[in-house]
């Protein structure tokens, strides 16, 4: 007998077809972007991109670019050199007239002063002045002069030293003796009117080694001397 044939057994299966909203695909594709609502073309014109147009190099340019440098830098040394140009020809030209200047000056002092208003009157000879000599002092004859000396200090033998003294310096004493009183402190010379005044001041320079010597009142012309000494204690 033939075998019997199994019979398959198909089970169905049945497949649950979800339509996924744009959330769910959102979560299903994680990252993609979300398309939004198509916008209407016949609206909004179409931006064609306009042409680039790009700028014709022009070659001859170029390496005139890269020689602006040195250009710049010989300019700027013409510029230096003719600022020192100028600079030290001004120094020079200072320099130059302050020694023209100088020199100048010594000329005019080294020349003789000429006055003008003069100028054309001839020189005349100035007349010189004889040098007058000056008269010498006559020397005064002491010896002539008649001379007293009289003891004012009570001091024995007063007027005697002093009368020493004058003669040594000579004096020529005619007379010696007291004086009315005792009372002169000081020794005191007395002169007539016509007696000169070198002859007081030899008289004080004798006496003053001893004495202390005053000039005393002017004896009268009706006195017996022409000099009167009166010899003090001092």
């Amino acid at each position: 007998m033939p075998a019997k044939k199994k019979k398959k057994r198909i089970r169905p299966v049945i497949e649950e077809v979800v339509t996924q909203t744009p959330e769910s695909a959102g979560d299903i594709l994680a990252g993609a972007p979300v398309e939004g609502p198509p916008e209407d073309k016949a609206d909004t014109p179409e931006q064609t991109p306009e042409p680039v147009q790009k700028e014709a190099t022009d070659p001859a340019s170029e390496p005139t670019q890269e020689t602006d440098e040195p250009t710049k830098s010989k300019k700027t040394n013409f510029k230096m050199i003719f600022v020192i140009t100028v600079i030290s020809a001004l120094v020079a030209a200072f320099v130059s007239g302050g020694v023209y200047v100088y020199l100048n000056g010594l000329n005019e002092l080294d020349k003789p002063f000429v006055n003008q208003g003069n100028a054309d009157a001839s020189p005349t000879a100035s007349p010189t002045s004889a040098p007058t000599a000056t008269p010498e002092p006559e020397e005064i004859d002491i010896s002539k002069l008649s001379l007293s000396v009289l003891n004012g200090s009570g001091a024995i033998g007063a007027a005697g030293k002093a009368q020493d003294i004058l003669e040594f310096g000579g004096f020529s004493v005619e007379h010696t003796g007291n004086a009315a009183n005792y009372s002169f402190k000081s020794t005191t010379i007395q002169v007539k009117s016509n007696v000169e005044a070198g002859v007081v001041s030899k008289l004080k320079t004798l006496l003053s080694d001893s004495y202390k010597p005053e000039v005393g009142d002017t004896l009268p012309d009706s006195s017996k001397y022409d000099i009167v000494v009166t010899v003090g204690e001092n």
